[in-house]
């Protein structure tokens, strides 16, 4: 989920090819025939075009952005307050009440990822 629609992504993308290297260019253009043919390619296609600080800018132009820092993250800025610690073993959960999704963190530091069925932020399994 992003804050912008596939199309406002598509659009940005064709504007941009112009200025990625040919084997970025060779991926985008298939992306983006890939949507014209009804696929779902717009994180794809932000993911190549996040990937070095000049196309982001002008990412960042063209979509009328100014001053996110968190735009690599494709948009989900975070919960307010202090960062979380996790550990491995932690799980977390979705707060959205009869949701059933689980993550377990791998790893210390991890960042549990957002309900891909709500797109809500997980919280721990003590805390809902």
């Amino acid at each position: 989920m992003t804050l912008y629609t596939p199309e406002q992504i598509y659009n940005a993308a064709r504007a941009m090819l112009s200025m990625l290297d040919e084997d970025r260019r060779q991926q985008m253009r298939s992306l983006l025939q890939e949507a014209d043919n009804g696929a779902d390619t717009h994180m794809q296609v932000l993911d190549l075009l996040t990937r070095d600080d000049a196309t982001l800018e002008q990412l960042r132009r063209l979509l009328g952005i100014k001053g996110i820092d968190t735009f690599r993250t494709l948009g989900y800025a975070g919960a307010a307050g202090e960062p979380m610690i996790t550990k491995p073993g932690a799980v977390y959960v979705c707060p959205v009440e009869g949701c059933t999704e689980r993550y377990v963190i791998g790893e210390a530091g991890e960042t549990p990822p957002p309900c891909p069925k709500h797109h809500t932020p997980l919280v721990p399994e003590w805390a809902s």
